[in-house]
């Protein structure tokens, strides 16, 4: 192994530490702020706040993998959002049919994505900038108001059984364990990286790198999908704007996990960190009464911090 490789490993590691680490400290911080932060009703709100947030934490993570970006990720967790809201009747069927379908939306817009950036050749940005466009539009004619139900036996199971601790602290450890399997132990993984470290590189030592882009654009799609499903579990109903905010969420939490916006250089143990992060500074400012205005003001000023240092970071590594 090159020194600049041993170099750059040690670093990534150490970066992840760090996060991990100030994760750490805000939550020591919070629970001194506020006593009543570190109680059983609260550790469920943040669990209810944390795996939205890490679900499209991930999906944005593996996009920007690959030196790309999704910014249609919060209009597809409207959409589905309100498809579920819209279909799921008080029935068994009536669940299984709006869940599928929701699924296959934020698939089919992912799919989407990836197979217009790929095959035009059009940016990124501008891509899923027009895609989200064109998302939240069928969300609003789906549900054109905050409004529709939920089937509520199975916002009840489902909230039981993803949402509540230690339930949710278990089913975020193995989906860490499995994605660090699919990122690091799979070819899949290895192209995420290839691909965003040098895209001529990577095509030239065989990678298939369209069909990498479409699948990774996908799968964030469904991952969106599926965060958008478990706000519907929360609410008991439906939303055409839910996700408005998150996509910038999103961008925060894969900046904070130590993911280069550059590509090629990242990790999911990072995001999840990243995600939990601004779970707690929401929750903690909630629970101290900061307005929401305020908070948008602290959210967009954590973004720009972490940009700055993937900046000042990659000019170390260059140096």
């Amino acid at each position: 192994m090159k020194r600049g490789t041993i170099k750059r490993f040690v670093s990534d590691k150490f970066e992840v530490a760090c996060v991990w680490g100030f994760m750490a400290v805000i939550f020591i911080a919070s629970a001194c702020m506020k006593q009543n932060f570190v109680t059983a009703y609260n550790f469920d709100n943040l669990m209810i706040l944390t795996l939205p947030l890490m679900l499209i934490g991930i999906g944005q993570t593996m996009v920007v993998l690959t030196g790309g970006i999704d910014l249609s990720v919060g209009a597809v967790m409207s959409l589905s959002n309100v498809i579920c809201a819209v279909l799921m009747t008080q029935t068994t069927l009536g669940c299984i049919k709006a869940l599928a379908l929701a699924l296959a939306a934020g698939a089919a817009i992912g799919a989407l994505n990836g197979l217009i950036i790929t095959r035009a050749k059009i940016a990124p940005l501008i891509v899923t900038l027009a895609i989200s466009s064109v998302a939240e539009g069928l969300a609003l004619l789906v549900l054109d108001r905050p409004g529709g139900s939920v089937h509520s036996e199975f916002a009840g199971f489902f909230r039981a059984v993803t949402l509540k601790i230690p339930n949710a602290v278990f089913l975020i450890a193995i989906s860490m364990l499995l994605l660090w399997m699919l990122l690091n132990r799979t070819r899949f993984g290895q192209a995420l990286f290839a691909i965003g470290g040098n895209e001529a590189n990577a095509y030239a030592c065989g990678i298939r790198v369209e069909r990498t882009k479409v699948f990774v654009y996908m799968l964030s799609g469904i991952l969106a999908a599926m965060a958008g499903i478990i706000l519907v579990t929360q609410m008991y109903s439906g939303d055409p704007t839910v996700g408005s905010a998150y996509t910038t969420k999103s961008l925060i939490i894969t900046a904070l996990g130590g993911t280069s916006l550059m590509g090629g250089r990242g990790s999911i143990s990072g995001c999840v960190a990243g995600a939990a992060i601004l779970a707690i500074i929401n929750n903690i400012l909630n629970l101290i009464g900061i307005s929401t205005y305020y908070q948008f003001v602290i959210q967009g000023g954590i973004l720009v911090l972490a940009l700055l240092f993937g900046v000042l970071r990659n000019r170390s590594d260059k140096g």
